[in-house]
């Protein structure tokens, strides 16, 4: 069995125990592991009682429970696996209804289920809000509330890495304002981060078809297949 020629991989997350990631480390990669984003906490009121509360990241959901319990006839809808599992941690609940796949995917299916005429979406302050959007679309009646402010970190060091992996738009869009791409690959972890690398970049990163570390791991491990014998 060929060995791998050693690499050093950025993510723009801090990654658990879990992660695949880790795998690469049989290889004797590095792994960089930190986000370039910043989050602050925002005063927030939740004014009534809604069918369904929808949490569009795990900060959020985080926050969220920090003052408020679950409500007895609220449904609850998270964004991903990783969501699920944090809301469960808080909660000691599942949430009724787990996003998987892309944005406009997950939009389509929450837009399908009953009682989403009524709909708290907890959010950050620049979210883009492309769930709740297509909710709108179709005449449901929505709500957002702003729970925390995320910004990109200006002050930050990244040595030279082989590999980027960016986990969100603004990721991207902090590392591109201090560094310039050189010839490293790009990965994004869904279609919306990947739409900003190339809009910062011109490069046409590849992405899951499930927005997840896992998909990520798995996509590079590909290439490397394709490059070579393991």
């Amino acid at each position: 069995m060929m060995s791998r020629p050693s690499k050093t991989i950025f993510i723009s997350r801090s990654l658990s125990d879990a992660s695949a990631f880790h795998a690469f480390k049989k290889w004797e990669w590095k792994i960089i592991d930190f986000s370039l984003v910043e989050f602050q906490p925002l005063g927030f009121k939740q004014e009534k009682n809604y069918n369904w509360i929808f949490f569009y990241s795990p900060r959020g959901i985080e926050i969220y429970f920090e003052n408020h319990i679950i409500r007895e006839g609220t449904r609850y809808g998270v964004m991903g696996k990783s969501s699920a599992e944090i809301f469960h941690g808080l909660t000691q609940k599942y949430p009724d209804f787990i996003g998987e796949g892309q944005s406009d995917t997950i939009a389509q299916k929450f837009n399908e289920l009953p009682g989403t005429e009524h709909v708290l979406f907890i959010k950050a302050r620049n979210s883009r809000n492309t769930v709740q959007e297509y909710l709108e679309s179709r005449g449901k009646h929505c709500t957002s509330l702003s729970v925390y402010e995320n910004r990109a970190k200006t002050d930050f060091s990244i040595e030279k890495a082989d590999i980027l992996v960016f986990t969100s738009p603004l990721n991207a869009e902090a590392y591109f304002t201090q560094y310039t791409l050189r010839k490293e690959q790009i990965y994004a972890i869904g279609k919306t981060t990947a739409l900003k690398i190339h809009e910062l970049t011109g490069y046409k990163a590849p992405y899951p078809d499930v927005p997840s570390e896992e998909g990520i791991y798995d996509l590079i491990l590909g290439e490397l297949k394709r490059s070579g014998p393991a």
